[in-house]
Order: structure tokens, then C-alpha cells, then sequence
């Protein structure tokens, strides 16, 4: 076999295989397009409410289709009661929002009156402390003044009268304090209380805006659960009746009389067969002539072209080899030898020494 056969029979068998696969591409294209038409014909013949004489077929068009219907209604019916539960969530969510700021603006109220009753309180507390301290003062100096004996009388008199006069000051204005105080005090509590009563409030209303949207939360996932049941259900009686249509399809163009109704889809049901028909031809054909071929002719072509790739790399490596530059060599020196313990010198080959070095011998000697 000469390698011109081999060459010819190689690529005539790998144009025949490209065809091959083309071929058995467009038939399975036609085997969709088949069923498609078959399941177009049956579906409009049922929509039709034509008689099917076939009472199995019939019964399991009927028991599916009833299923797909119920299935369908329950998942549509899920889905508007999760729409209605959810428009509930955001109504109760935006009550319990309003609510709970009307309260919050009423603490706000509450609070700003407390914040001024607690300062009001606070300065009259400062002002009492500040009186008593004073006072403490006063006492003191009057004891110390009285105990002086180097202090003129006269003197020591008029001092005495002024920190009686301070006294009698503090000891009027002692009282209007205390009354505020006291008066601050009274409303301070009610206040706190009012706060404290305000702000157990916000936290039940919290506590069931929590409860309340939780519970809602859950209903909508459970009817969405139940939904996507009902849904892929469906969509696998969906899926049972698809099959069916295609058997009702394939039953009704196989009668002698074909009805009015699908007369068009089984013009294009006969079409598509007739292109099947000759893309199976077309296939035998194809097996045929790879038959005829010479055997092996394919693998050995490829054997043959992989070898030259092969025999083709390996010249290049070696002519890179040939004309790669050789290194350059130091000569006529070779790697350095030491006769002494601290030597440096390199010692030359003999007939070749260096001017000014001297021989190994001299060295030695």
C-alpha cells in the first residue's frame, strides 16, 4: 500500500465521517421535530374535543388532564392567598409602626418635662448645699472670732455682727429652697413613673409587632412551600400529558381517514418523515462506502502525519544544536593549585609561564 492510497483513502474517510455526524445531527433534529408535530396534533384534536376511539388513551388524557387542572388551581390558589398574607404583614407592620411612634412622641413629651423638673431639683439641691456649707462657715468663724483675745472689742464686735447678719440671711433663704425641692421632687416622680409606663409600652408593642409579623412570616412560607409542591406537580402532569398528546397525535394521523381538524399538522407530520427517510438514507449510504474503504486508512494517515511531526521536531532540535555558539575557554591557564599553605598564584602549564612568577621549583627551594 503505497502512501498516496493511504493519503487518498484517509481523507476520503474523514470527509465521510464529517458528513456522518452531520447527518445523524439533522436526524435527531428531525426526531424532535416529529414528536413536536405528532404532539401539536394531538393537543389540538383534544382541544377539539374530537372522539378518540382509543379508550385507554382517552381515560389517561382525561385522568391527567384533571389532575393538571386541580394541581394548577391549587398552586394559583396558594399564590393568592400568600399575596393576601402579605399585603396583611405590611398593614399590621405599618400599624404597629405607627403606633409605636405615637408612643415614642409621647415619652419625648414625658421625658422633656422630666429632664426640666431633674434640673430645676438639681439646682435647688445645689443651692441648699451651698446655704448649709456657708452656714458651717459662718459657725466656724464666729467660734474662732470669739476665742481671739488679741482682737480689739469694738472690732471684734462689728465682725460679729456681720456674720450674725450672713446667718440670719442664709437661714431665711434656707427654706424657699427646700420648698423648691420639694416641689421639684413632687413632680419628678410622677414623671419617672409616667416614662417608665411609656417605655413598658413600646416594648409590648415591640414584643407584638415581633410576635404578630413572625407568625404572618410563617403562614407565607408554608404557602409558598405548598405552592412550589403544587407547581412542580403540575408541571409533571404537565410533562404526562405532553406524552400523551404525542401518542394521541401518532394514534389519530395512523387512521385511514384523517379528520379535518389536524389535516395541516399531518402534512407537516408526513414532510418531516419524508426528510427523515432520506437522512437515513443518506446515513446507510455513508456506512456503505466506509465499508468499501480501505481498512485502517484514517489511523494510518494520522500515524503517519504524527511521525512527520515527530521526525520534524527532532531535525529542528538538532540543527539549534549545530549552530548554538560553543562558550569560550581561559587558556593556556588551568584551575588554580596551592604548593604552600597561602598561595595565590596560578600555576601555568609548562612552556607557558607567566613573566615575572616564578617556577613551583624556586618556590619549593
Amino acid at each position: 500500500m503505497g502512501l498516496k492510497q493511504i493519503f487518498q483513502e484517509g481523507f476520503k474517510d474523514l470527509r465521510r465521517r464529517g458528513k456522518l455526524i452531520q447527518a445523524r445531527s439533522s436526524l435527531t433534529a428531525k426526531e424532535r421535530a416529529y414528536a413536536d408535530r405528532l404532539h401539536d396534533a394531538g393537543k389540538k384534536a383534544w382541544e377539539a374535543k374530537l372522539t378518540v376511539a382509543d379508550s385507554q388513551l382517552s381515560g389517561r388524557l382525561q385522568k391527567v388532564q384533571a389532575e393538571w387542572s386541580e394541581r394548577s388551581r391549587q398552586a394559583e390558589e396558594r399564590e393568592k392567598r400568600s399575596q393576601e398574607k402579605q399585603a396583611t404583614r405590611k398593614q399590621e407592620n405599618d400599624r404597629f409602626e405607627t403606633e409605636r411612634k405615637q408612643v415614642e412622641e409621647k415619652k419625648h413629651g414625658i421625658d422633656t418635662e422630666l429632664n426640666r423638673g431633674k434640673n430645676l431639683l438639681n439646682q435647688a439641691q445645689l443651692s441648699i448645699e451651698r446655704i448649709q456649707n456657708s452656714l458651717k462657715q459662718l459657725d466656724a468663724d464666729e467660734i474662732k472670732l470669739k476665742s481671739d483675745s488679741n482682737m480689739i472689742p469694738a472690732e471684734k464686735e462689728k465682725k460679729l455682727s456681720e456674720i450674725k447678719q450672713k446667718r440670719d440671711a442664709g437661714n431665711r433663704e434656707l427654706p424657699d429652697r427646700r420648698e423648691e425641692a420639694a416641689a421639684a421632687m413632687g413632680q419628678v416622680k410622677p414623671l419617672e413613673d409616667q416614662s417608665q409606663a411609656v417605655q413598658t409600652e413600646i416594648a409590648r408593642i415591640r414584643d407584638q409587632q415581633k410576635q404578630t409579623i413572625s407568625g404572618l412570616d410563617k403562614e407565607i412560607a408554608d404557602l409558598q412551600r405548598e405552592k412550589a409542591d403544587f407547581s412542580r406537580q403540575a408541571s409533571e402532569s404537565e410533562k404526562e400529558q405532553r406524552q400523551n398528546y404525542g401518542d394521541l397525535g401518532r394514534f389519530l394521523t395512523a387512521q385511514e381517514v384523517i379528520p379535518e381538524t389536524i389535516r395541516s399538522e399531518w402534512e407537516q407530520i408526513q414532510s418531516v418523515l419524508r426528510e427523515k427517510e432520506e437522512i437515513q438514507s443518506e446515513i446507510s449510504r455513508l456506512t456503505k462506502e466506509g465499508e468499501a474503504l480501505m481498512p485502517g486508512a484514517l489511523t494510518k494517515m494520522a500515524g503517519l502525519v504524527l511521525a512527520a511531526i515527530i521526525i520534524l521536531i527532532i531535525v529542528i532540535w538538532g540543527l539549534n544544536r549545530l549552530t548554538r555558539p560553543k562558550p569560550k575557554q581561559t587558556w593556556p591557564y588551568i584551575p588554580q593549585v596551592s604548593f604552600l599553605p597561602d598561595a595565590t598564584t596560578r600555576t601555568p602549564i609548562p612552556g607557558f609561564l607567566e613573566p615575572g612568577l616564578k617556577k613551583p621549583s624556586e618556590v619549593i627551594g
